[in-house]
């Protein structure tokens, strides 16, 4: 192996080499594991979705109206 003078200044470049490198592998690590997690996210927003389809606001439901039926026998003397 070759004498290398500046020690210090190779050792420097190395140390930030080693610190790109180490950040590369977890920006690597972060975008496989976001690849992972994406398939289940949209399945959970289509169920949400689908959810949603089935729960209604309370304006949308029909009211209940009472029709009295006038040819009941009870309802006669009213």
């Amino acid at each position: 192996m070759p004498n290398i003078a500046p020690t210090a200044k190779c050792k420097l470049r190395l140390l930030k080499l080693e610190r790109v490198k180490d950040y590369l592998l977890m920006e690597e690590e972060y975008v496989r594991t976001q690849e992972l997690l994406k398939p289940h996210e949209e399945r959970n927003e289509e169920e949400r979705t689908k959810a949603r389809l089935f729960i209604t606001p309370a304006t949308t439901l029909p009211s209940q109206v009472f029709v009295a039926p006038f040819q009941h026998p009870q309802l006669q003397h009213f």
